[in-house]
């Protein structure tokens, strides 16, 4: 019975995000937000994955979104077990610090550095375009936290490259739009 309460309550959750983030301009009690498709989730996780393979390291990719939900998990056929968690750790620190990881060294000594589910070490990079944040990538399991944080930028720049063709093809199709002429109906 819970299993299928579940499966109803994510069903109206999906269906009714695009309702959430859809053009709210002139309401003031709700807000817009941005958030990434699974395949665009899936297609950085798949990108990290596959520049750490480019020198031989085995890892895991994780990919939340702007609040640090997990969107997306992949661990690399030989990468160690513990790489997904510290991924996914170093994506959730990322996102919810809204900085890479590489910028947040000087806090891991701290008391909020010690902090349960973050890590403030190198692999967690933001996805962000225009100062948005749609989410954010972590890495582990190379030989390196610079390694990690190379994977980790690759998988995050597939994404935001994306997301900024989506947004100049929506510019150029307005500009059409603009330039054709009304037809008047012989009325």
């Amino acid at each position: 019975m819970k299993l299928k309460q579940s499966l109803v309550l994510s069903l109206a959750v999906i269906l009714t995000t695009p309702l959430i983030a859809a053009d709210n301009s002139g309401i003031k009690n709700t807000t817009l937000f941005h958030q990434l498709s699974l395949a665009s989730a899936l297609e950085a996780a798949q990108s990290s994955i596959a520049e750490c393979r480019k020198d031989t390291q085995n890892v895991s990719a994780t990919v939340v979104d702007r609040n640090g939900l997990t969107q997306v998990i992949l661990r690399d056929t030989n990468a160690s077990a513990i790489s997904s968690e510290l991924s996914r750790k170093k994506a959730y620190t990322a996102a919810n610090f809204q900085k890479n990881t590489t910028q947040l060294a000087d806090l891991s000594d701290t008391a909020v550095g010690r902090s349960h589910g973050v890590l403030m070490s190198a692999g967690g990079v933001l996805i962000t375009v225009n100062d948005i944040i749609y989410g954010a990538v972590g890495v582990s399991g190379s030989s390196t936290g610079a390694k990690d944080d190379l994977c980790a930028k690759a998988g995050a720049q597939v994404v935001i490259d994306a997301i900024i063709a989506d947004k100049e093809q929506a510019v150029a199709l307005e500009e059409a739009k603009a330039e054709v002429p009304e037809v008047k109906s012989k009325d």
